[in-house]
């Protein structure tokens, strides 16, 4: 990033092999207060906000906070992110711990693990880097992602209210991975983005579908929604599916919006 973006956000997701999934949201508001940002689809709009969410089969815990914007800290290299009661940094291919109100979460991603979802420099740029995982010392796989655009007048959440949903997918072994994108363009739900690296594979892989990586899937609900989006949500999930024909299963995470 050659200049300060309008707004920065970062994430971390953890899924453990009991179903059990966290997500640690952070986000720093845009540059001119009042401001709508292209992050309003995933509820990131005009406020700052830090989200801590933790989800078992029986029950969903949610933390949110709404520092001030110059309470933030963001670098990419090297990695920091801190707001009050938090605090992440580390290098990014090397080792990120993240400590948080009970939380310590220590990732190691993985530079051929990379998704990168858009990248439109100036508008909007967003990426997911699988990784090995340790949360609160349980073993588990992350997710480490960033994110970084533009601000505008428009009110993008208004403007962007179609229904969509993204999927990942770990294998019992937390030793697979996968992720789809899907947008209702006008004739429901399809694809449009998708990665896996499989059993097998020693980089993630990419296409506009996972069918067409290879993997056919179904996903279960298996925990209680944190109803942290208009008209959506984050849920875990179960799964099971098959590739050339050889059976998978797994545990899972799913957002969606505009309903399901």
């Amino acid at each position: 990033m050659s200049r300060r973006p309008d707004w920065e956000a970062a994430f971390l997701i953890a899924l453990l092999p009991d179903g059990s999934w966290a997500k640690v949201q952070v986000f720093g508001g845009p540059r001119t207060p009042g401001r709508h940002c292209l992050s309003a689809v995933e509820g990131m709009d005009t406020e700052p906000e830090v989200l801590l969410i933790e989800a078992s089969p029986a029950e969903v815990r949610v933390e949110r906070s709404t520092p001030d914007r110059s309470e933030f800290e963001f670098s990419l290299r090297p990695w920091v992110v801190r707001a009050p009661g938090l605090d992440w940094t580390g290098e990014v291919f090397r080792e990120l711990t993240l400590k948080a109100q009970g939380i310590e979460a220590v990732a190691r991603p993985n530079p051929s693990d990379v998704l990168r979802w858009i990248g439109l420099p100036g508008l909007l740029t967003y990426w997911t880097a699988f990784a090995a995982l340790t949360w609160n010392g349980e073993p588990a796989v992350g997710l480490v992602e960033r994110a970084w655009g533009a601000q505008t007048r428009m009110p993008v959440g208004r403007l962007a209210r179609r229904p969509w949903r993204w999927d990942v997918l770990v294998t019992g072994d937390l030793r697979g991975f996968a992720a789809e994108l899907r947008l209702d363009l006008g004739r429901g739900l399809v694809p449009v983005r998708a990665g896996a690296r499989l059993p097998g594979g020693d980089r993630v892989r990419t296409g506009r579908s996972l069918r067409a990586l290879g993997l056919d899937y179904e996903a279960h609900q298996t925990t209680p929604v944190a109803e942290v989006l208009d008209s959506g949500g984050f849920v875990g999930t179960s799964w099971e599916g098959s590739v050339a024909g050889s059976a998978l299963t797994g545990v899972g995470f799913r957002e969606y919006g505009g309903g399901r």
